[in-house]
């Protein structure tokens, strides 16, 4: 991860995903981000994860978002959500040593994956039946409810957001069917060159069978063909080796960090 392209890669993902974090936020009921100097403080009670509740730090100016840090925390936990913070690994330590200062010692590690389409591997072996949710708000509550058991969540959790009924420009939700029955489902979200995955999940009864594989690279393919050359996603150590096989390179990590004692609920 020490080599030029990386590093330009995961600044080309930094910036993605903070494009997408400001089409995502809306979208969510009651949803707030508020701007900082390098850092942004995002609350939705309605969605109580921790990436949706934290301050994020964007930059190496680390001096505004420590000066800031506990005003900002407070106004999180101030809207009813245990707070969170998300920096990427080495790009300001300062951040990370006030966080762990304020309580918040438990670290999460998230590898930042990128994929560049002539590096992607569609998986091998017949494909489930993979359907775009569009405008279908039947297929929507069933997207709602496979995501849900994928990440081992009650379905309600997921209400702040499915209610915005996932539409927004560049956007696909799929859903996999084998037999007629869900088994996985992926997003993606298309912003100029870029494509984003997120919420890819898979019930327990149906892992280990590559659907959430087959899942995420509908989404991946559906982005380069609206344009997109470039893949991003932070993955969970679940969903890592799945997304290595599409050819997917980790080249930044994600630190969350969170308060021991508090309850998250993804």
């Amino acid at each position: 991860m020490g080599d030029t392209r990386a590093v330009d890669q995961a600044d080309r993902l930094d910036a993605a995903l903070r494009e997408a974090f400001a089409v995502f936020m809306p979208m969510i009921q009651g949803a707030r981000t508020r701007e900082g100097q390098g850092y942004r403080v995002v609350s939705a009670p309605s969605f109580p994860i921790a990436l949706a509740n934290a301050v994020w730090v964007d930059g190496p100016d680390e001096a505004p978002a420590i000066a800031d840090l506990a005003s900002s925390l407070e106004e999180v936990r101030a809207r009813g959500v245990a707070p969170a913070v998300v920096v990427r690994s080495g790009l300001a330590p300062g951040v990370e040593e006030e966080a762990g200062r304020l309580g918040l010692t438990t670290v999460e590690r998230m590898p930042g994956m990128a994929l560049t389409s002539e590096r992607f591997r569609p998986p091998p072996g017949p494909s489930p039946e993979l359907v775009p949710v569009g405008e279908d708000e039947a297929l929507l509550a069933v997207a709602q409810d496979v995501t849900a058991r994928g990440f081992e969540a009650p379905p309600e959790l997921f209400d702040g957001l499915f209610a915005s009924k996932m539409r927004a420009e560049g956007l696909d939700l799929w859903i996999a069917f084998v037999d007629g029955e869900p088994v996985s489902t992926a997003l993606g979200h298309v912003t100029g060159h870029d494509v984003g995955i997120f919420n890819v999940g898979t019930p327990p009864e149906h892992r280990r069978k590559g659907y959430g594989g087959w899942a995420t690279a509908r989404a991946v393919e559906r982005g380069f063909e609206l344009g997109a050359s470039f893949a991003y996603l932070q993955s969970s150590e679940m969903g890592f080796r799945v997304y290595q096989r599409l050819g997917f390179e980790q080249v930044c990590e994600y630190l969350l960090l969170t308060d021991p004692g508090a309850h998250t609920d993804l």
